[in-house]
C-alpha cells in the first residue's frame, strides 16, 4: 500500500479547519489526504455534492461551520480538459464570484487560489516568465482564472484576508489519472508499448510533481502568504524529450511514435520558460522535485518502472 510522503515544512502548524473546495479532482483530493495525516487541525474536503459553488445556496450551507478562523483552498473549477469554452468560463467566474460574496458576510483567515499560468497567454520561446509579466490570457480557462484572481484579490482587499493565488503549469503525480500529460504518455505506454507524440514534440512544458505543490501550500498557509507566485520547478523539457525519458524507465519494449502534426497550440503557449527568482526568495524551504526523479517516483508509485535503458 502507498504511503502518503510526510510533509517538510519548517514547523508543526495548528488550525482550526481547513476547508478544501473542489476535494473530488485530482490536486483538491491528494491535498485532503495529505493534509488530514499530516496536519495538526480539522481538515474538511468539500465536492461540489456538498458545497456546489454555482449556487449560493449551496455556498451557504456547504460553508456553514467555517470561522473567521479557518482557511479556505480554492481547488475546484471546470478544468481545460474537460472544457474551455464560453460557458464554462462563466461557470468559473461564477463559481468565484459566489465565494466571494459569502466570504463578504463571513471572512476567513486565509484563501489560497488554485490559478494557472496560461493566464500569460502565448509567451514568446525567448522570454521567461515572471510575476512581474503582464498577464495575455488567449482561452477561456485562462480568462476564468485571471477574472477569478482580480475578485478573489478584491475580496482581500475588502476583509483584509490573505490571498495566495498560485498560479501553475501541469501538475502530476499519484491520483491524476487521465489528468496530466504524464499519465497520458504512461497509460499508452502500459496499453500499447508506445508513446505518441504530436507537432514533433517541440513543444516545452515544467511539470510540478503533487508532493511538491501540497508542501507548498501549506507553507504558505503556515505563513498566510499575501501573495501571487508562479509555480514550477525551474527545469523546462520539450514534449519528446519527456517521452523518451518514461520509455527508458519503463523498459525496452516502449517505442516513441513521433506525429508532425495532430495538436494545435494556438490557444495555448508552445514553449513555457519560468524565472524562479521570486518563488524561491518567497519560500525558500520549498525544493521541487526535478523531472527525471519525478518520473521515476511515479512509475515506481504506479509499479511500472521497468529495466532502464542504458
Amino acid at each position: 500500500m502507498r504511503m502518503v510522503a510526510t510533509l517538510r515544512v519548517r514547523r508543526c502548524f495548528k488550525l482550526k479547519k481547513i476547508v478544501i473546495l473542489g476535494a473530488g479532482g485530482f490536486i483538491g483530493r491528494y491535498l485532503l489526504t495529505t493534509f488530514s495525516k499530516n496536519v495538526q487541525g480539522q481538515i474538511i474536503g468539500n465536492t461540489s455534492a456538498k458545497c456546489d459553488l454555482l449556487y449560493p445556496d449551496s455556498v451557504m450551507s456547504g460553508l456553514s461551520e467555517v470561522t473567521e478562523e479557518d482557511v479556505i483552498v480554492m481547488a475546484s473549477g471546470i478544468t481545460r480538459l474537460t472544457a474551455d469554452s464560453y460557458d464554462s468560463m462563466i461557470k468559473n467566474i461564477q463559481m468565484a464570484e459566489n465565494l466571494c460574496n459569502f466570504l463578504d458576510e463571513k471572512p476567513v483567515s486565509q484563501v489560497v487560489f488554485l490559478s494557472t499560468v496560461e493566464v500569460y497567454g502565448n509567451v514568446p520561446e525567448d522570454v521567461m516568465i515572471t510575476e512581474t509579466l503582464l498577464p495575455n490570457p488567449n482561452n477561456y480557462y485562462a480568462i476564468s482564472k485571471l477574472v477569478s484572481e482580480y475578485l478573489l484579490r478584491g475580496l482581500g482587499s475588502r476583509k483584509e484576508i490573505p490571498l495566495t493565488v498560485l498560479r501553475l503549469p501541469g501538475v502530476y503525480g499519484h491520483g491524476d489519472y487521465g489528468k496530466s500529460v504524464i499519465d497520458t504518455m504512461v497509460t499508452s505506454a502500459q496499453l500499447n508499448g508506445k508513446i505518441i507524440v504530436y507537432d514533433g514534440g517541440s513543444a516545452k512544458r515544467d511539470f510540478v510533481y503533487i508532493d511538491d505543490l501540497a508542501k507548498l501550500i501549506a507553507e504558505a498557509i503556515l505563513c498566510k502568504a499575501d501573495v501571487t507566485v508562479n509555480v514550477a520547478s525551474g527545469e523546462s523539457h520539450s514534449i519528446l524529450e519527456i517521452a523518451r525519458m518514461i520509455a527508458s524507465r519503463m523498459g525496452e519494449s516502449i517505442s516513441i511514435e513521433v506525429v508532425p502534426d495532430g495538436c494545435s497550440y494556438n490557444n495555448r503557449p508552445k514553449y513555457i520558460g519560468f524565472d524562479m527568482t521570486f518563488l524561491r526568495a518567497r519560500f525558500p524551504g520549498i525544493i521541487f522535485t526535478g523531472i527525471k526523479s519525478g518520473i521515476e517516483k511515479y512509475l515506481m508509485d504506479k509499479g511500472v518502472m521497468g529495466r532502464r535503458r542504458p
